[in-house]
C-alpha cells in the first residue's frame, strides 16, 4: 500500500493526521537535518499502522515536504 504524507516541520507536537484514504499530514518537532524529520515520520507511521519501521519504505521525496511511503 502506498500513502502520501505532507510534512509540517518544527511543530510543537508530533502527530499524524489522516486526510483521506491514502493521504496524511505529519506534524513533526524535528528539523530537516540529518534525516531526523524522516526518522520521526517513520516512527509515526509504524505506530499508526502497527508495523515495524523496517517494513516501511520511503519511495519518493527524501528532501521534499511531500513524501510517498510504501508499507
Amino acid at each position: 500500500m502506498r500513502i502520501t504524507v505532507q510534512v509540517k516541520l518544527r511543530q510543537p507536537k508530533s502527530e499524524l493526521i489522516k486526510t483521506d484514504d491514502t493521504g496524511y499530514i505529519a506534524r513533526v518537532t524535528s528539523a530537516p537535518e540529518d534525516s531526523k524529520a524522516n526518522n520521526e515520520i517513520f516512527g509515526l507511521l509504524a505506530k499508526e499502522f502497527k508495523v515495524p519501521k523496517r517494513s516501511i519504505q520511503l519511495v519518493r521525496g527524501v528532501k521534499s515536504k511531500t513524501k510517498t511511503f510504501e508499507l
